[in-house]
């Protein structure tokens, strides 16, 4: 609307100027009664360069209020197309993050999953060997204890009652020691 406003300023600039020069003829002509009868003339001439003018004005401010309608529906269409491709596009990032969130946290669990696996195998097998070097500590303790018991037994002649009891004996002491864990 604002490049259309020169178009009537023009008609009136024009329409002034046509008046001016008509009523510079109309002075200069020497008769009164031409001068009547060519202001007449001049004054009908003026009033249908007005009106036509005006009605030129006229249409050019409807076309602008049309133009201006047209670019105003022409606007909120495209308005509404580019909230409505926002909102989809938004929304398809909100998928594609919660996708990704999801992969992300499956595959940190597995991670875990699997580091905490190796760190209980790792602590099974501590463990199995502690388990292993404590039996052969026993073994060995044992097998001291037998020795030491035996070699008590052998070098007198006891009968199996004195020795059974010795071996209980030498059980209790090694007990008492803490050969035993």
């Amino acid at each position: 609307m604002p490049n259309n406003l020169p178009i009537p300023f023009f008609w009136v600039t024009i329409l002034i100027l046509a008046l001016l020069y008509i009523r510079e003829v109309i002075l200069n002509r020497p008769a009164s009664k031409l001068k009547a009868h060519t202001l007449e003339e001049a004054q009908q001439k003026a009033l249908e360069i007005i009106h036509s003018a005006i009605k030129k004005s006229q249409d050019i401010t409807s076309q602008g209020k049309l133009m201006d309608e047209r670019w105003k529906e022409n606007f909120q269409k495209t308005l509404d197309q580019n909230q409505t491709q926002i909102m989809s596009e938004t929304q398809e990032l909100f998928e594609k993050f919660e996708e990704n969130l999801s992969n992300y946290l499956t595959q940190t669990q597995t991670q875990s999953t699997r580091a905490i696996e190796l760190e209980l195998k790792a602590a099974r097998s501590l463990i199995d060997n502690y388990k292993s070097s404590q039996l052969r500590v026993v073994d060995e303790n044992i097998i001291a204890i037998l020795e030491k018991t035996l070699s008590i037994i052998l070098s007198k002649k006891l009968t199996l009652a004195d020795q059974m009891d010795l071996v209980y004996k030498a059980l209790e002491k090694a007990k008492a020691e803490k050969f035993f864990v």
